[in-house]
C-alpha cells in the first residue's frame, strides 16, 4: 500500500477586506503569492500527526507552502515551481470593485468557460495537475508515503486525477486551510 497525503497550506497573511478593481486583482494575486502564513492559525495536532507519517515532503516554491510544511514539523525535500497554485486570470477593468475573494470566484468561473487572460488555460491546468499527480505517485512508489503541502485549486485538480487513476481517497478535495485528503493505492 502506497499513500499520498495532500494538505492545503495555512491561512496567508494578506488583506482581504478592501474592495479592489479587476485591474488591481493581478497585483493582489502577486502579493498573495509572496505572503507568509498566519502564525496565530496553526494546524491541529491531528493534521500534524497525519503529516508525520510521510517520508517524502513536497511543496511548491511559494512561501505559504514551504512555511506550512515547517508548521507541520516537516522540512521540504522538494520545492518545485510545477506544484504552484493554478494560475488565475485577471482583467483590466477599473470598475466595479469587489473584495479579492469575490474576484477570485468570478475569475475561476470565467476560467471554466475559457477565459484565461494573463494565466494558464483550463486545459493547461489539467495537464499540469496530471503531471503533478504522476510525480506524486512516483514519489509514493519510491518512499511509501508522500506529503504534498499544496494549494486549493491545484489540490482539487490533483484529487480528480488520483481518483480517476484508481486511488482511494475522499469523495471531495478539502479546500480549507490545513484541510487534508489521504489517498491510498494497493499495488498488488
Amino acid at each position: 500500500m502506497v499513500e499520498i497525503i495532500i494538505i492545503r497550506h495555512g491561512r496567508p497573511v494578506i488583506e482581504t477586506s478592501r474592495a479592489i478593481s479587476a485591474s488591481d486583482f493581478n497585483k493582489w494575486v502577486q502579493a498573495y503569492d509572496q505572503a507568509t502564513i498566519d502564525q496565530e492559525y496553526q494546524p491541529s495536532s491531528e493534521t500534524i500527526n497525519i503529516a508525520s507519517r510521510c517520508t517524502k515532503i513536497v511543496c511548491s516554491h511559494l512561501p505559504r507552502s514551504i512555511e506550512s510544511a515547517k508548521a507541520l514539523k516537516k522540512t521540504p525535500d522538494t520545492t518545485e515551481f510545477l506544484f504552484r497554485e493554478a494560475e488565475i486570470p485577471s482583467g483590466r477593468w477599473t470598475y466595479p470593485k469587489f473584495k479579492p475573494k469575490t474576484w477570485a470566484i468570478i475569475f475561476r468561473v470565467l476560467q471554466l468557460f475559457g477565459y484565461s487572460a494573463n494565466a494558464e488555460s483550463l486545459s493547461e491546468i489539467k495537464n499540469r495537475a496530471l503531471t503533478c499527480a504522476n510525480q506524486l505517485i512516483t514519489y509514493a512508489e519510491q518512499h511509501g508515503s508522500v506529503l504534498f503541502v499544496g494549494h486549493g485549486t491545484l489540490n482539487w485538480f490533483i484529487h480528480k486525477q488520483l481518483i480517476s487513476m484508481g486511488w482511494h481517497g475522499p469523495t471531495k478535495a478539502n479546500s480549507k486551510h490545513w484541510g487534508y485528503g489521504i489517498y491510498q493505492y494497493n499495488q498488488t
